[in-house]
């Protein structure tokens, strides 16, 4: 806690101990918003310039991010590999998945809650 005495003394300045901003020394070119790695910068710089490095190789969809190329290609090949552990829903994203988990499973109006809540 912070003395408030401290806080008061109007020839002191609170510094937050959270240094994580100072290790942020890549910075964007356009907007100025700094990263901690250059990967990251990379990947930001994209929004930027439109890049759209990674492409499908079934159709002509193209994406700046990695990521979201794995993920539209699972509209190809059709893998779901999110499964949830309570019932035989599947899906291609951990965020579906993580939806499902608390509509279906945590919500107390459905059946399956006190299955769910006894497992964990």
């Amino acid at each position: 806690m912070v003395n408030q005495e401290l806080l008061n003394n109007p020839g002191l300045h609170y510094i937050h101990p959270d240094t994580r901003d100072q290790q942020k020394t890549h910075a964007c070119t356009y907007c100025h918003k700094a990263f901690n790695c250059r990967q990251k910068l990379e990947a930001h710089l994209r929004t930027h310039t439109g890049e759209k490095p990674f492409a499908c190789h079934f159709c002509p969809y193209r994406s700046a991010q990695k990521g979201n190329l794995q993920l539209h290609i699972r509209t190809h090949t059709g893998e779901e590999p999110f499964v949830c552990p309570h019932c035989p829903y599947r899906t291609k994203n951990q965020s579906n998945l993580s939806t499902h988990l608390r509509k279906r499973h945590l919500n107390p109006k459905t059946s399956s809650t006190s299955n769910f809540m006894e497992t964990l």
